[in-house]
């Protein structure tokens, strides 16, 4: 999977987890790769 779709599937997958919240301007922060390839994705949102 690139870059561009994990950030896609993470922001549904935050707006998902925090519908009641209704969270707007979800937006990136950072990415971390770990030694095994693996990424760390960092939203924030207002």
């Amino acid at each position: 999977m690139d870059v561009k779709e994990a950030i896609r599937l993470a922001k549904e997958h935050f707006a998902q987890i925090f519908a009641e919240e209704l969270p707007q301007n979800i937006s990136l922060e950072e990415i971390d790769t770990d030694a095994d390839g693996r990424r760390r994705i960092t939203l924030s949102f207002s």
